[in-house]
C-alpha cells in the first residue's frame, strides 16, 4: 500500500517545520526586547523556550536523515521491520 510518503520527505518536512517555528519564535522574542532595563514579559520568555525546543527538534530530525535514507533505499528488509514491530510492546 503506497500512501505517497517517503521517509526522507517526511523527515525533511518535520525538520523544516521545526526550524521555521524556531526562527519565528526567536524573531518574536527579539522583537519584544526593548532594552536591558525593560521587562520583555512572559510571552517573550516563552518564545525563547519555544525557539530552543524547536531547534532541538530540528537537529533531532537532521540526525534521523541517515536512517531515513537507509529505510527508503531498501537496506532494511520488510521482514526485519515487521519482526521488530511485532516484538515491540503495545502502548
Amino acid at each position: 500500500k503506497d500512501t505517497g510518503s517517503s521517509p526522507i520527505r517526511d523527515v525533511m518536512i518535520s525538520a523544516l517545520i521545526a526550524i521555521g517555528l524556531s526562527v519565528f519564535a526567536a524573531t518574536y522574542a527579539y522583537s519584544c526586547v526593548r532594552g536591558a532595563e525593560a521587562d520583555p514579559g512572559a510571552l517573550a520568555s516563552l518564545s525563547v523556550v519555544t525557539a530552543g525546543f524547536a531547534l532541538a527538534v530540528f537537529v533531532f530530525h537532521l540526525l534521523r536523515l541517515t536512517a531515513a535514507r537507509r529505510l527508503s533505499g531498501g537496506a532494511i528488509s520488510p521482514a526485519t521491520i515487521r519482526a521488530h514491530l511485532d516484538a515491540a510492546e503495545p502502548l
